[in-house]
């Protein structure tokens, strides 16, 4: 088993990143078996953490996301966040994925086969 990095937008950029580096669609199919994407986003201070006004502001209403911001303290050295958090997108290869690769189906073909397998983005 063989581990790689490649510098893509997302997971499913991968496939396309693989076929512009001159793999052909056949054996990205037969030996990928899976993906993961990353994302550091910074963390809020919990120091300093207050409640963001875009919930009111954009009328979001009182969804289970908190939305926080730090307003600096000596904890965050005054910018309002304190260290990285990952944030990850897991794209699995499964056997009807593997034949759309294999057939060099379009992103879209393969977005729409993920998101019937629950497959989430990074937004999501």
């Amino acid at each position: 088993m063989a581990i790689t990095t490649l510098h893509t937008n997302d997971a499913v950029g991968a496939i396309s990143r693989l076929t512009n580096l001159g793999l052909k669609p056949y054996a990205i199919g037969d030996v990928l078996a899976a993906v993961v994407a990353q994302r550091l986003v910074r963390r809020v201070c919990t120091k300093c953490a207050e409640d963001h006004p875009w919930r009111e502001r954009y009328n979001l209403g009182n969804g289970v996301i908190k939305l926080k911001r730090g307003c600096g303290c000596a904890n965050c050295a005054g910018t309002g966040y304190k260290s990285r958090i990952s944030v990850n997108e897991f794209m699995m290869t499964t056997p009807e994925l593997r034949n759309a690769i294999q057939k060099n189906c379009t992103r879209t073909e393969i977005e729409e086969i993920l998101r019937k397998q629950g497959y989430k983005t990074y937004i999501q």
